[in-house]
């Protein structure tokens, strides 16, 4: 809970887009569960980038470790930021997540003016 403990699960994710409803986001939990995704995004055109997550509780978003969404201790999350990005650059990028109880999703997308 929280990263306080060593993943009960350690996966490759293609994308971050979920909905496990009331049933188990590990193989023993669905409740009080946290997850940490990191990667890398690689732009195409230098511009403003905008980044959408989507929870039911707590989500926080870094881009090239800069803090864009800190929505940690909220219930309902729709939300935005936008960064300026480079072309052809890979950043990383890091979501976390809590779920707290009851109904779990989460979801990130981004989009950019081309």
């Amino acid at each position: 809970m929280w990263f306080f403990y060593t993943p009960v699960v350690v996966t490759v994710d293609p994308q971050i887009n979920f909905n496990w409803g009331t049933g188990l986001i590990t193989p023993t939990g669905a409740d009080y569960i946290s997850i940490r995704w990191s990667g890398k995004l690689k732009t195409l055109y230098a511009e403003a980038y905008t980044f959408y997550t989507s929870s039911d509780d707590g989500v926080r978003l870094w881009v090239d470790n800069v803090p864009l969404i800190d929505r940690w201790d909220s219930y309902t999350n729709d939300t935005s930021a936008t960064i300026a990005l480079k072309a052809n650059v890979f950043y990383t990028i890091k979501m976390e997540y809590k779920e707290l109880t009851g109904n779990a999703y989460v979801t990130l997308s981004y989009s950019s003016p081309s």
